[in-house]
């Protein structure tokens, strides 16, 4: 396992021996010139639910330099995680005083085996526990695409086995929200824009949003996550339209809007818009509730699941 971490030592990365990555982020008063959440007695831990990713999202790391894709176990991921987070509280043990999240959003979606995906959270958080690891649990993030085979209703499901199982632990106090899921979808565009920039075959955005009316808000918080991109998606159409889903998808429960700065690459064809800062204030105007987001971990490359190795990293 090789291990990278940034200079403050708050990000580091771990490329596991199969080639799938795992990012450990601590909670920190500020980042990126803006705050990085509100609650401190927390660690984040970002997981790779495969080795590389078949969605093929144009403008993500893997599809960009090709990285080869292959399943994970669900043993597979949990000992991934497991040997990050020893590493992790050996190297700072005041981390076995905070509560973990666990977030689904490094190599793969999640949501393309979901019941792997709550049997692996179960497992993994009962192996910290029993070995005194951290002392709860903060939260469990879902980043998703909504690949075709989630129509069948599998998210609704399965939401009340995680709930089930979060019963048997600990939960942070200072987590105020009503659920401890939260659901990231990968919005970043029209269905005919999303369509090209996401050639895997996904459900439809109506059908993803009429998916998410069902879900109680006690059982878990949505957010909409969105990019603005140079020319694909940064017309006055695009934006028209963007506000457009964001006032439909909040006709019954409120959900977040979190435009996400676009984390480019070596040839990548993919820039972020020349008018972001305007486009910003101009959805501010129609969705108050819209957050920009620039996540930390960019001196090794380990932010928005874009965890691959670039052609410089940060200290080894």
């Amino acid at each position: 396992m090789e291990i990278y971490r940034t200079s403050d030592g708050k990000v580091t990365k771990y490329v596991h021996d199969d080639g799938s990555e795992t990012s450990i982020k601590h909670a920190v008063a500020e980042d990126c010139g803006g705050k990085y959440g509100a609650v401190k007695n927390k660690f984040n831990v970002f997981i790779s639910s495969s080795v590389g990713c078949p969605i093929g999202c144009k403008f993500c790391y893997l599809t960009v330099k090709k990285f080869p894709y292959s399943n994970l176990s669900r043993d597979e991921i949990v000992n991934n995680v497991y040997d990050a987070i020893i590493d992790q509280v050996n190297t700072f043990p005041e981390l076995k005083e905070k509560y973990v999240k666990l977030s689904w959003m490094g190599m793969g979606d999640p949501c393309i085996d979901f019941a792997k995906t709550i049997d692996a959270t179960d497992c993994i958080i009962r192996r910290l526990m029993e070995e005194k690891v951290c002392v709860g649990v903060d939260g469990i993030d879902i980043g998703t695409t909504m690949p075709d085979r989630a129509k069948s209703g599998i998210i609704l499901n399965h939401l009340d086995l995680f709930m089930a199982f979060m019963m048997d632990f600990p939960r942070n106090p200072l987590r105020t929200a009503k659920s401890p899921f939260r659901i990231f979808y990968s919005l970043h565009g029209t269905e005919t824009v999303r369509n090209d920039l996401i050639p895997a075959k996904m459900m439809g955005i109506a059908d993803v949003f009429q998916l998410f009316h069902t879900i109680p808000e006690d059982r878990a918080k949505i957010i909409i996550h969105h990019m603005l991109l140079d020319g694909i998606n940064d017309s006055d159409y695009d934006i028209k339209e963007l506000i457009k889903l964001m006032k439909y998808i909040n006709r019954t429960h409120h959900h977040q809007l979190r435009i996400l700065r676009y984390n480019s690459c070596t040839n990548s064809p993919f820039v972020e818009s020349s008018n972001f800062r305007t486009l910003i204030k101009q959805i501010h105007n129609k969705i108050p509730d819209v957050k920009v987001q620039a996540s930390p971990g960019s001196e090794v490359e380990a932010s928005c699941g874009m965890f691959l190795l670039g052609d410089s990293i940060g200290e080894k």
